[in-house]
Protein backbone atom coordinates (compact mmCIF):
# COMPACT_ATOMS: atom_id res chain seq x y z
CA UNK A 1 0.00 0.00 0.00
CA UNK A 2 1.47 3.15 -0.91
CA UNK A 3 -0.26 6.93 -1.27
CA UNK A 4 0.06 8.26 -4.09
CA UNK A 5 -0.74 12.48 -4.75
CA UNK A 6 -0.87 10.98 -8.68
CA UNK A 7 -2.72 7.78 -10.45
CA UNK A 8 0.69 6.77 -11.96
CA UNK A 9 0.58 3.23 -10.84
CA UNK A 10 -3.02 2.52 -12.45
CA UNK A 11 -2.53 4.31 -15.29
CA UNK A 12 0.31 2.68 -15.88
CA UNK A 13 -1.13 -0.60 -16.53
CA UNK A 14 -4.51 0.44 -17.72
CA UNK A 15 -4.06 -1.25 -21.01
CA UNK A 16 -4.47 -4.52 -19.34
CA UNK A 17 -8.01 -4.85 -17.71
CA UNK A 18 -7.63 -7.76 -15.51
CA UNK A 19 -4.88 -6.05 -13.67
CA UNK A 20 -6.49 -2.44 -13.74
CA UNK A 21 -9.84 -4.01 -12.64
CA UNK A 22 -9.00 -6.80 -10.72
CA UNK A 23 -5.78 -7.01 -9.15
CA UNK A 24 -5.21 -3.07 -7.72
CA UNK A 25 -7.27 -1.59 -5.43
CA UNK A 26 -7.62 2.97 -4.94
CA UNK A 27 -9.74 3.17 -1.60
CA UNK A 28 -10.79 6.43 0.41
CA UNK A 29 -8.49 7.29 3.22
CA UNK A 30 -9.88 6.06 6.66
CA UNK A 31 -9.78 8.55 9.38
CA UNK A 32 -7.12 9.56 11.68
CA UNK A 33 -6.71 7.38 14.79
CA UNK A 34 -8.96 10.61 16.27
CA UNK A 35 -11.81 9.58 14.62
CA UNK A 36 -11.30 12.73 12.27
CA UNK A 37 -11.02 12.94 8.80
CA UNK A 38 -7.46 12.67 6.97
CA UNK A 39 -6.09 15.71 5.09
CA UNK A 40 -4.87 14.49 2.05
CA UNK A 41 -1.71 15.54 0.59
CA UNK A 42 -1.38 16.69 -2.85
CA UNK A 43 1.11 18.32 -5.12
CA UNK A 44 1.58 21.16 -7.87
CA UNK A 45 3.94 20.92 -10.62
CA UNK A 46 5.81 24.45 -11.16
CA UNK A 47 7.03 25.79 -14.75
CA UNK A 48 9.96 27.85 -14.69
CA UNK A 49 11.17 30.62 -16.95
CA UNK A 50 15.15 31.28 -16.39
CA UNK A 51 15.76 35.06 -16.83
CA UNK A 52 18.65 34.01 -19.21
CA UNK A 53 15.90 32.11 -21.71
CA UNK A 54 16.89 33.30 -25.25
CA UNK A 55 12.54 32.66 -25.45
CA UNK A 56 10.80 33.79 -23.28
CA UNK A 57 8.38 35.78 -25.00
CA UNK A 58 7.44 32.32 -26.45
CA UNK A 59 8.05 30.49 -23.18
CA UNK A 60 5.40 32.52 -21.43
CA UNK A 61 3.06 32.56 -24.38
CA UNK A 62 3.02 28.55 -24.80
CA UNK A 63 2.37 28.88 -20.67
CA UNK A 64 -0.78 30.92 -20.85
CA UNK A 65 -2.03 28.72 -23.92
CA UNK A 66 -1.47 25.64 -21.63
CA UNK A 67 -2.91 27.16 -18.65
CA UNK A 68 -6.60 27.32 -20.72
CA UNK A 69 -9.25 25.76 -19.37
CA UNK A 70 -9.95 23.49 -22.33
CA UNK A 71 -6.32 23.14 -23.14
CA UNK A 72 -5.33 21.62 -19.42
CA UNK A 73 -8.76 19.65 -19.42
CA UNK A 74 -8.03 17.97 -22.30
CA UNK A 75 -4.07 17.29 -21.54
CA UNK A 76 -5.29 15.62 -18.21
CA UNK A 77 -7.73 13.34 -19.74
CA UNK A 78 -5.55 12.68 -22.52
CA UNK A 79 -2.60 11.62 -20.16
CA UNK A 80 -5.43 8.89 -18.75
CA UNK A 81 -5.56 11.02 -15.74
CA UNK A 82 -2.18 10.38 -14.34
CA UNK A 83 -2.65 13.71 -12.39
CA UNK A 84 -5.96 15.87 -11.18
CA UNK A 85 -6.98 19.48 -12.43
CA UNK A 86 -7.24 21.69 -9.99
CA UNK A 87 -9.33 23.92 -11.71
CA UNK A 88 -13.15 23.27 -11.17
CA UNK A 89 -14.38 23.29 -14.85
CA UNK A 90 -11.80 20.28 -16.01
CA UNK A 91 -13.54 18.06 -12.81
CA UNK A 92 -16.89 18.21 -14.55
CA UNK A 93 -15.87 15.88 -17.00
CA UNK A 94 -17.31 12.24 -17.07
CA UNK A 95 -13.62 11.34 -17.29
CA UNK A 96 -13.05 12.04 -13.39
CA UNK A 97 -16.50 10.75 -12.13
CA UNK A 98 -16.80 7.39 -14.25
CA UNK A 99 -18.29 4.70 -11.73
CA UNK A 100 -16.62 2.09 -14.10
CA UNK A 101 -13.23 3.36 -13.55
CA UNK A 102 -12.65 2.64 -10.03
CA UNK A 103 -9.31 4.49 -9.84
CA UNK A 104 -9.83 7.32 -11.18
CA UNK A 105 -12.84 8.14 -9.91
CA UNK A 106 -12.05 6.85 -5.83
CA UNK A 107 -9.44 9.69 -6.46
CA UNK A 108 -12.14 12.24 -7.81
CA UNK A 109 -14.26 11.78 -4.98
CA UNK A 110 -11.36 11.46 -2.20
CA UNK A 111 -10.11 14.95 -3.36
CA UNK A 112 -13.29 16.90 -4.40
CA UNK A 113 -15.04 15.88 -0.95
CA UNK A 114 -12.27 15.58 1.58
CA UNK A 115 -10.07 18.02 2.57
CA UNK A 116 -6.27 18.99 1.09
CA UNK A 117 -3.53 20.44 2.04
Amino acid sequence: MNHKATHKKPVAVRQDADIYNNNLGTIEFPNKPSGQPMRHLTMAEQAVILSESKNQELAKEFLRYLVETQVMKDYLTKAGGRNSPVLEPAWEDSFWTNPDDPHISTVTKTLKEGSTR
